[in-house]
């Protein structure tokens, strides 16, 4: 009898300490979830602010409710950060926050190119907060999870968004008119290697869901990245002959423009969709262990 329940608290013990794990591992979800949201609206925001530097004043509606949803995702994150078991450093956030005020006081005073530059280091500053969270929460020593889950972890919130923000530099950078730049080969130089970079971001896109295939893990959400590499070389060969290679002035872009927001759409659906699949992942691996089927 007193064996009977010894094991049963025992048991209890067990039941409650995979219960916590998997209460954390999903608050931190939740939040990598806001901060990639807080990335997409912040390129949006860059690019609205951009076009109205650039001449468009029928952009500035759509920045002023860009500027009031990031505000209400910072607002998020502070709340979340308020609790016991928040995931985010703290210190980051305040910084997060503070590259925020920077952008938003007089932006539109700015020139273009610091426009640019000032949303870039925010962007920045939210990828390495997601690095720290997931390697902090998800992929620390205690938490004894497969190979499979550490590539698909690097895959859906580090490989994707770092070639979604190249992109994003791309598509921005062509739309600045070429008397902005003081030195046309300078800007040459600086979207030949973000076609390089995308090049690389690609190929270590392909090289993980290769080696999760070859783990016998098959995961739907990730098909929509392999039947669009044929649309993805498509846009950065256009970009090489259209833009680096053309000695002149840059006329209608609308083609490049509607195909890089495409492509971009499809890797943050990607991101949403694999975020159900990774929450169903750690639940099973949780309860089965090594029984765990994707």
């Amino acid at each position: 009898m007193a064996h009977a329940m010894h094991t049963n608290e025992a048991n209890n013990h067990q039941y409650d300490a995979i219960a916590l794990l998997f209460i954390r591992q999903q608050q931190c979800l939740s939040s990598i979830k806001v901060l990639c949201q807080l990335i997409k609206v912040i390129q949006n925001h860059r690019g609205a602010s951009m076009d109205f530097l650039n001449g468009d004043n029928s952009c500035m509606p759509l920045c002023h409710n860009l500027k009031t949803t990031i505000e209400k995702l910072l607002y998020i994150l502070h709340l979340k950060n308020q609790q016991p078991d928040s995931v985010i450093n703290s210190a980051t956030l305040i910084c997060i926050e503070n590259d925020w005020k920077t952008i938003k006081t007089g932006w539109e005073n700015d020139l273009v190119l610091s426009n640019f530059e000032f949303h870039c280091h925010l962007i920045d500053t939210i990828k390495k907060s997601i690095r720290a969270t997931i390697k902090e929460n998800l992929l620390n020593e205690s938490n004894k999870l497969s190979d499979f889950y550490y590539t698909f972890l690097e895959l859906l919130f580090i490989h994707i968004p770092d070639t979604i923000e190249s992109l994003e530099n791309l598509k921005d950078l062509i739309a600045i008119p070429a008397d902005i730049y003081s030195c046309r080969k300078e800007n040459h130089i600086r979207l030949s290697f973000l076609l390089r970079e995308i090049h690389h971001k690609n190929d270590c896109i392909i090289q993980s869901i290769r080696h999760i295939n070859q783990q016998g893990k098959k995961i739907p959400s990730l098909y929509p990245i392999k039947e669009q590499q044929k649309k993805l070389l498509k846009f950065l060969l256009s970009i090489k002959i259209i833009i680096i290679d053309n000695e002149k002035t840059k006329t209608n872009l609308g083609d490049l423009f509607n195909l890089s927001n495409s492509l971009i759409s499809i890797y943050w659906l990607t991101i949403d969709n694999s975020l159900q699949a990774t929450e169903k992942y750690i639940y099973d691996y949780l309860i089965n262990h090594n029984k765990t089927s994707f």
